[in-house]
């Protein structure tokens, strides 16, 4: 699924996992596409390759996504994976 958004934060959330600390960068998103966009914001956790490419403030930037996998995470939230085809 291709999406055009909104970049409202950057975050760095930190915990600790089975296999000791896990650090990950998410962004809050904002759906910007023009005809059936999502009512909520949503996260997308970049992956270790898309953090060396895109380094710096992605907050305000327009990004387009491709998702590939979409899943509910705390407080009913979703949280979706996949890859930053465009930063502008």
């Amino acid at each position: 699924m291709k999406a055009i958004t909104e970049v409202l934060d950057q975050v760095v959330e930190c915990y600790t996992g089975k296999r000791g600390k896990v650090e990950q960068t998410v962004l809050v998103l904002l759906d910007r596409e023009p005809a059936g966009r999502l009512r909520n914001t949503f996260d997308f956790v970049m992956s270790d390759d898309e953090i060396k490419k895109h380094t710096g403030k992605l907050t305000g930037k327009k990004c387009e996504l491709a998702v590939n996998d979409i899943q509910p995470a705390f407080g009913g939230r979703l949280r979706m994976r996949g890859q930053i085809l465009s930063l502008s």
